[in-house]
């Protein structure tokens, strides 16, 4: 079902949807620690480049989540940081995929084709989205973990075969 679902800021009426999928990865998270932490991400969160969307199928329910953060990376160019990236639809997986993807690509746009860095799931990398200490330089060079994606690769057409 592509082109059925909508991107939405994660807005205080989707908070409780997407806590069922952060417990996918945060499997200890409480409800009370997650509304808390997303009533943080406003104009604070915004100015520093940060992004939380929900992906909703036409009934209304959440089906997907990303967290993402433009932040320079050290001796190089910016990166988008996705520390959370989600679908959960057992009946249309791919049409959840494709839109993620859709809002992955706009934002790989928005800052120059960037490259995207997709976090390995772990149960806490989502509460620095937004904060002054967000992917430290050392940690991003520390960490291996993740899928590192050419910008141009989201903003160009495939190959045709």
């Amino acid at each position: 079902m592509p082109g059925t679902y909508r991107i939405e800021p994660l807005h205080p009426a989707r908070v409780d949807q997407a806590y069922t999928l952060m417990r996918l990865i945060a499997p200890g998270l409480d409800l009370s620690d997650w509304r808390d932490f997303c009533r943080t991400l406003s104009a604070p969160c915004r100015a520093r480049s940060c992004s939380a969307v929900v992906v909703c199928n036409p009934r209304a329910y959440v089906q997907g989540l990303c967290m993402a953060q433009a932040r320079q990376i050290p001796g190089g160019g910016p990166v988008i940081e996705v520390p959370v990236l989600l679908a959960a639809s057992a009946a249309d997986p791919e049409g959840v995929e494709a839109a993620l993807t859709t809002h992955l690509t706009g934002l790989t746009g928005q800052h120059g084709g960037c490259p995207l860095r997709i976090w390995k799931h772990h149960p806490t990398a989502w509460r620095r989205l937004g904060t002054e200490s967000a992917f430290s330089d050392e940690e991003y060079v520390a960490c291996d973990a993740g899928l590192r994606l050419p910008g141009e690769s989201l903003l160009s057409p495939p190959p045709v075969r």
